[in-house]
Parts: C-alpha cells; structure tokens; sequence
C-alpha cells in the first residue's frame, strides 16, 4: 500500500497509508517516537489532510522505516 501511495505522487494518498500503518502498530506509540501528541497525529494522517513533508518523515521514522529514491522512466 505505501509504495503504490508514493508511486502515485499524491501526499494525501500518502498520508492516509501512512496513517494505516500507524494504527495499526499503535498512534501512541507512533506518536511518542515521532515527537508529537497523539491527538496532533491524527489530523496529518487523516484523508483529507495535506501534510507537511516534515511530518510524514518524521512519521515514516517512527515506524522504524526509511525512505529511497529511484531513477526511473520519464513518463
């Protein structure tokens, strides 16, 4: 799911996977290792949220993962 959020270029897209993973490993925790409260988690990581790219790497590093670019194609 996160690859294909990435792969499509949209950050709400992104957001929302991002969001996924998090609730489903636990938004405390994430939150507590992404330097944020709980509650100013949620909004970033809902669907209709533009987030800042700020947040969803320090989000993706609370989820213990990195993110790599890759030269493809032009389309």
């Amino acid at each position: 799911m996160l690859n294909d959020a990435f792969a499509s270029g949209d950050a709400r897209y992104v957001s929302q996977a991002l969001g996924v993973i998090a609730r489903a490993r636990g938004m405390t925790e994430a939150a507590r290792e992404a330097g944020v409260t709980r509650e100013a988690l949620y909004k970033p990581l809902s669907q209709n949220c533009d987030p800042r790219l700020r947040t969803l790497l320090g989000v993706a590093r609370a989820l213990g993962m990195t993110l790599k670019a890759h030269v493809g194609t032009a389309r």
